[in-house]
């Protein structure tokens, strides 16, 4: 009689020991081990579009300096960096989260099928995945 397993997440090792049995063998223990890969995640970097706009974007806060050289350069120069530490700081706060978000666990029906000849069973295993 040959065991296998379906039903599985995706990347996981499923093991069944023993992975056959001798009709007519006494009660045997079987050892289903299911091992689920390690979650990761990745940072995308920018498009080579994306960064020229960001770029373009930096070199537009720097046209109001132009303009401060004369007499009331140093009044424009405080209201524009005035302005400019207004603006970051409501990025800032508008950027950040303060509600952590909870993953869920994930649940997965798996199927052991016990297979001899044209005789065939099946037992369902139910597998939750904590994330």
């Amino acid at each position: 009689m040959a065991l296998t397993a379906t039903g599985a997440p995706a990347g996981a090792v499923v093991t069944i020991t023993p992975q056959t049995l001798n009709a007519g063998d006494a009660a045997t223990d079987v050892t289903l081990t299911i091992q689920v890969p390690a979650q990761t995640a990745a940072v995308q970097p920018l498009r080579s579009g994306h960064q020229a706009m960001v770029l373009l974007l930096i070199g537009t806060l720097f046209l109001p300096l132009r303009g401060c050289a004369g007499r009331n350069g140093k009044l424009a120069l405080r209201a524009w960096l005035l302005l400019l530490a207004v603006t970051g700081t409501g990025l800032l706060i508008a950027c950040g989260s303060t509600t952590p978000t909870t993953p869920q666990p994930q649940n997965y029906t798996v199927t052991v099928t016990a297979t001899s000849g044209s005789i065939t069973r099946t037992m369902t295993v139910q597998l939750t995945v904590q994330k």
